[in-house]
């Protein structure tokens, strides 16, 4: 057997053939995974690899169920056990060798073709996704991805795609055969169906174990209506819609207090003037016993004229943000310190003013 590259199966005739070659193409890419083919730099990301992603996981076959703990292992078994097997079209039950033949297949014969629900005006492209809709819409029957949101029919179906996908099934539910990949989503399970918990449809009140099984009641029903003006009584599907009529139809738009005639923007800021205003309700500093009608006066204030307070004037009481203004203002009011201009009789307070005044009326002189 000729030597060949682990990382793209390509044969060489010698051993260092095949060594430079893995030197001079992939570098430094070492270690590759044998159950999902990804490549690593260093043996510890590899092992870091291996227990996150595969530690415990099963590669089931989805022609007989059989399970293998490597992805060779399940290549070897699929060319020996079903090797020839046929690729049935689902639409029409004809069997195709191949995925990529089944696939032309359907897109030149079957592409278009809709499968109606006899129970609700919706259609589907294949028959067994209309199936699934059947059994989730109005049989209750469901088992969602909590990975990705699909629905499947059945639980070995979800198992199945859960391998595959999203590759690391760890968390069964004790109370029931459902899986789940991580244990937040296990949490979300328990909750919903073991205590009780239960997602209620806001239009309706319909009770539903899985939010998915809200979500398709929503399109089905309700036909995705959720976000409602607070302004009018329109209903719009999605946020962004919501939003644009807001600006379109209500811009603009005061909202005036009926007690003082006293306009607002918003909604909000009409509620904070009723509750201040007309319901007694006042904000008062705990430093000056001073009294503000809206939360955010309060904190202006508080900001302005007590926030940094730290020196206080033991002459007279007055307080500074900072120790060397306190100091000028000793020197200035209780020493009776001037700052005197050696180019006039003028004196001043600080030496900044100072500064100003020869800067400003005596620079040629001293230059």
């Amino acid at each position: 057997m000729k030597p060949s590259c682990v990382f793209c199966n390509k044969t060489f005739s010698t051993r260092a053939g095949r060594d430079r070659h893995i030197k001079s193409i992939h570098k430094r890419i070492k270690y590759p995974c044998i159950q999902c083919d990804r490549k690593f730099t260093t043996k510890f990301h590899l092992i870091e690899h291996k227990k996150v992603i595969h530690q415990g996981i099963n590669l089931s076959c989805d022609k007989c169920d059989r399970n293998f703990t490597t992805k060779s292992q399940l290549n070897r078994h699929i060319k020996s056990a079903h090797e020839g097997i046929k690729y049935p079209c689902n639409q029409c039950n004809k069997k195709l060798s191949t995925k990529y033949d089944l696939y032309v297949h359907k897109k030149v014969i079957h592409e278009g073709i809709k499968h109606p629900c006899n129970q609700c005006d919706r259609k589907f492209g294949t028959k067994s996704k209309l199936n699934d809709h059947i059994k989730v819409a109005h049989e209750g029957v469901s088992f969602p991805c909590d990975e990705c949101g699909k629905i499947f029919s059945s639980n070995g179906a979800l198992c199945r795609h859960l391998q595959s996908v999203h590759q690391g099934i760890k968390y069964p539910c004790n109370q029931c055969d459902r899986l789940y990949t991580s244990r937040f989503h296990l949490n979300e399970h328990l909750r919903a169906n073991h205590e009780g918990v239960k997602f209620t449809c806001d239009l309706c009140n319909k009770e539903f174990a899985f939010k998915v099984g809200l979500d398709e009641h929503n399109k089905n029903i309700h036909k995705g209506i959720k976000y409602p003006c607070d302004q009018c009584s329109k209903k719009f599907s999605s946020k962004c819609m919501l939003n644009i009529h807001v600006k379109a139809i209500h811009k603009g738009i005061k909202y005036i207090c009926k007690q003082c005639d006293r306009k607002f923007n918003c909604k909000s800021n009409l509620n904070g003037h009723m509750k201040s205003v007309h319901e007694g309700i006042t904000f008062q500093c705990d430093k000056c016993d001073q009294k503000f009608t809206a939360k955010c006066q309060l904190n202006r204030h508080i900001q302005s004229i007590h926030e940094g307070v730290r020196f206080t004037c033991e002459q007279c009481d007055k307080k500074f943000t900072k120790l060397s203004t306190l100091h000028d203002h000793v020197k200035v009011v209780h020493e009776g310190l001037r700052y005197s201009c050696q180019f006039c009789e003028k004196s001043f307070s600080t030496k900044k003013y100072l500064r100003k005044h020869v800067r400003n009326n005596h620079e040629r002189e001293e230059s």
